[in-house]
């Protein structure tokens, strides 16, 4: 009887141990795997599945985690919420005299208080571990989904100013091509002119040369006419340049005569301005406006006063 209690005391123990080293294993593994893609939707787990997932796992060696618990419900793939597994494991473990008995169904002995109160301790603490690390990880899980989420949304900004510049690139590529085409358009419509025209030249030669070979005498005439019409152009060219260049020599003479009659009116109108200056000075002063005359000197019949009209510039 005490060796059937001892060994089962041993066995909560390495079980209770188990489920505090589970979830830091459980951390440091996701902490060292990348980040997980979001898994699929699929169906619910229940408690009965839950529950024969702990059993194969316990029969194989292997300790009973959430992880684990998914991976073998999904056949390799992370199936049902965490949450879910979790509360089902919590139950799972919390049958553990059930599963210590010798046969299914039977209770435990009566234990010493003692142990009974040490053994209620220990469990809650490793339930309690077992939370905490749960915390943990569902937190750093929470924080590695929105750094990935942050990391996305970052990214889906990138992609959109990729996209927007290479919608404005097309844009543009498509506005040059247009301009390419409307280019090609005019220069086939102008070689197609100038086609044409050519074709039009080599008629009008082979109509020359035809001419040519009919009578060397009329090409020879109108090469003679040809050397006098560009003769007499050459003349008329040369007369009317000449008579262009006297025309400018005439007209730079008549500027300079204008000029220099503008500068003479100019100056007149400065002595004007001058002598009509000194008048309104005299007449502030009270002076008589003709007592100046005395003492001017009068000019001859052919003197010209500078008060006098301005002539008119000559033509």
């Amino acid at each position: 009887m005490g060796c059937d209690i001892e060994n089962r005391w041993l066995i909560v123990q390495q079980e209770s141990g188990a489920t505090m080293t589970n979830a830091d294993e459980t951390g440091s593994r996701d902490a060292a795997l990348p980040p997980e893609a979001p898994p699929r939707r699929a169906a619910p787990v229940n408690r009965e599945q839950v529950f024969a997932a702990a059993w194969e796992l316990t029969r194989e060696g292997h300790r009973p985690t959430i992880d684990r618990i998914r991976m073998r419900l999904g056949g390799g793939t992370p199936r049902g919420s965490p949450n879910t597994v979790n509360a089902h494991l919590n139950e799972w473990w919390s049958q553990l005299s059930l599963r210590l008995a010798d046969r299914p169904g039977a209770a435990l002995p009566a234990l010493p208080e003692r142990i009974a109160g040490a053994l209620e301790a220990l469990w809650t603490e490793a339930l309690a571990a077992a939370r905490d690390a749960l915390r943990e990880e569902w937190t750093e899980r929470e924080k590695r989904l929105r750094d990935q989420a942050e990391a996305l949304e970052h990214r889906g900004a990138e992609l959109a100013q990729r996209e927007h510049a290479l919608e404005a690139r097309a844009t543009a590529l498509e506005e040059a091509l247009a301009l390419a085409r409307d280019q090609l358009a005019a220069a086939n419509a102008r070689a197609a002119s100038l086609e044409a025209a050519e074709q039009r030249r080599n008629a009008e030669i082979d109509a020359l040369q035809r001419r040519c070979t009919a009578g060397e005498s009329e090409n020879r005439h109108l090469r003679s006419q040809f050397e006098r019409d560009q003769r007499e152009l050459i003349r008329r060219f040369d007369a009317q340049e000449t008579r262009w260049m006297r025309e400018v020599r005439e007209a730079r003479a008549l500027a300079k005569e204008r000029a220099k009659e503008l500068t003479r009116l100019a100056a007149e109108i400065r002595a004007a301005r001058r002598d009509r200056d000194r008048l309104r000075s005299d007449l502030a002063r009270g002076r008589h406006p003709h007592s100046a005359d005395t003492t001017r000197p009068r000019r001859g019949p052919a003197g010209r006063s500078r008060l006098s009209p301005k002539r008119a510039p000559s033509k």
